[in-house]
């Protein structure tokens, strides 16, 4: 099960999911021993007992598997597919523009935070969609490298 604070995301039998832990990145499958980590900015699969992967990009959040049942509590996350680019790349201006400003009442982590998340979701959009998509410089000129 995936959840976060707005929403149930994922809740079915799989074959494997593998995330972004404290030391690195991680696979769990059946009958893993329990364990229980952190979770990091990064990519998160999974995949179908068919085969079949679906990825999201994850916030932090915790992991806990036991009794051969998973858990994912995240502060967000979202289906790579589902990713609205223009206001990722939005975030990221607005977070480092924060940062950079060095105002008093700046949360220094809540924007160091928010500015690994819309680059998390940047890398990802741009690892896992097809070469040649809609924000693409090659397909908005017409020309090709």
């Amino acid at each position: 099960m995936i959840v976060t604070p707005n929403k149930v995301v994922f809740e079915n039998w799989i074959y494997s999911l593998m995330l972004p832990g404290e030391l690195g990145y991680l696979e769990i499958l059946s009958n893993h021993a329990p364990i229980m980590t952190v979770i990091k900015p990064g990519k998160l699969v999974i995949t179908s007992k068919n085969g079949q992967q679906i990825t999201y990009a994850i916030s932090h959040g915790i992991l806990e598997m036991s009794s051969n049942h998973c858990t994912v509590l995240a502060d967000a996350i979202e289906a790579i597919s589902e990713i609205d680019i223009e206001r990722a790349r939005k975030a990221v201006e607005r977070a480092r523009r924060r940062l950079e400003s060095q105002s008093i009442d700046l949360n220094i982590s809540r924007a160091i935070s928010s500015l690994h998340r819309a680059e998390n979701r940047l890398k990802l959009y741009n690892e896992t969609l097809p070469k040649f998509n809609a924000y693409s410089p090659e397909k908005k000129t017409g020309q090709s490298a």
